[in-house]
């Protein structure tokens, strides 16, 4: 990322929010989710692990956004609302947002 994405980022938290989305997907796509570390994804962004979760507040609920995202960008690309998607983003987020609502903090 270049230093003026960078400085945008840090003052728009949308930004800062898509910046920590692609960079997840890019962690998945070479480490899958069980390789996957919140410390590796901070030190990716630029930011403390306690800087990433003030934006996702749990690798759940992080990952419950990655795949509401990819929902998103499949829906673009086939031309279909997300709300045709949705049943299976479900499927896929149900143990997950299980485990989030039982989290304390999450």
């Amino acid at each position: 990322m270049r230093q003026a994405t960078q400085k945008a980022a840090r003052e728009e938290p949308s930004l800062r929010r898509e910046q920590i989305l692609d960079e997840t997907i890019r962690i998945l796509g070479e480490q899958g989710y069980h390789g996957f570390t919140i410390q590796e994804l901070a030190k990716r962004c630029g930011l403390s692990n306690a800087g990433l979760l003030y934006y996702f507040g749990s690798k759940d609920l992080l990952l419950i956004a990655v795949l509401d995202e990819i929902r998103n960008i499949v829906s673009r690309r086939i031309g279909a609302p997300p709300t045709a998607i949705t049943p299976a983003v479900a499927t896929w987020t149900r143990p997950h947002r299980a485990t989030a609502a039982t989290t304390p903090g999450a």
